[in-house]
């Protein structure tokens, strides 16, 4: 379990959550909240979404610790993005006659640019609240282990030629794609270690090393599916910046694992409300967000 923190996730409304749970973020891309949203389940099947509130993020911030939704699920008059989902967002999935308490696979949306100095905190309590199945304790029996799953673009750039898709497990997590290739990320558990040809990477992603150092530090199994992500530079328009492939990759991948459906043209029509990174011209190389 991850360390207790000062911040805390308040669901508005009953919230459960499956013994299989999915997290994704506003990364380089908004890559993994965006493919998230756009998964959907079975014909027949339900989907019912509780906004969580975050608490403690610090109320003497210049945004008074309130978090910014980036991404809409919808679009408004003339194709422009409707209102935005929640900065936090749980899309539970459940098969035809399923109890409320029962969900067959749980979506964990971070739908904000998460500031620096929260993003610590926050991972550990998301990873605290996948881990537990929910504020009720979810509907799986007693000490069942939750099945974790991150998914999320990265910058790549130390690769002379990345591969499309990558899986990094965390303390022996099963892979959820078979046959895809590890990547050796720095400061992060991995159920084999990499060998020592393999120079660790280093994890320019605030949010992303958090979740992955939590993960580590609290002996939660995780299995990460991390595609190749570009910074955007300062032109780029708001809907899909420059990473449809990534998009498509792990919408291909967690469709079967989680047993949903991702329609590209869903992902596409996800819109960003506004820009949540730095411009690469402002930013430097080596910051993607401050």
């Amino acid at each position: 379990m991850a360390e207790p923190t000062s911040v805390s996730l308040a669901p508005q409304g009953e919230l459960h959550l499956a013994p299989k749970v999915a997290i994704g973020i506003v990364d380089v891309a908004a890559v993994g909240a965006r493919v998230l949203l756009a998964l959907q389940p079975p014909a027949g099947w339900q989907v019912r979404e509780v906004a969580l509130e975050v608490k403690g993020l610090g109320d003497g911030s210049a945004d008074g610790g309130v978090l910014r939704p980036v991404l809409s699920a919808s679009s408004g008059p003339e194709g422009d993005p409707g209102p935005a989902a929640p900065a936090l967002l749980v899309r539970n999935i459940y098969s035809p006659g399923a109890a409320e308490d029962s969900p067959q696979v749980s979506l964990l949306v971070v739908n904000a640019d998460v500031p620096e100095g929260a993003q610590a905190e926050l991972a550990a309590a998301m990873v605290e609240l996948a881990c537990s199945g929910g504020p009720g304790g979810g509907a799986q029996g007693e000490g069942q282990q939750q099945a974790v799953l991150l998914a999320s673009a990265m910058l790549l750039t130390q690769l002379p030629s990345p591969a499309g898709l990558y899986q990094h497990l965390i303390h022996g997590a099963p892979p959820a794609v078979p046959l895809l290739p590890p990547l050796p990320l720095a400061d992060a558990a991995s159920a084999a270690a990499p060998s020592a040809a393999a120079q660790p990477l280093r994890v320019r992603d605030g949010l992303l090393a958090a979740l992955l150092h939590v993960m580590a530090a609290s002996g939660t199994p995780a299995c990460c599916l991390l595609a190749p992500g570009h910074k955007p530079p300062s032109s780029t328009p708001l809907d899909l910046p420059g990473s449809a492939a990534a998009c498509d990759a792990l919408g291909a991948a967690l469709s079967p694992a989680l047993g949903l459906s991702y329609d590209p043209a869903a992902c596409r029509a996800v819109r960003a409300t506004h820009k949540w990174f730095v411009p690469e011209k402002t930013a430097g190389s080596d910051i993607m967000y401050l």
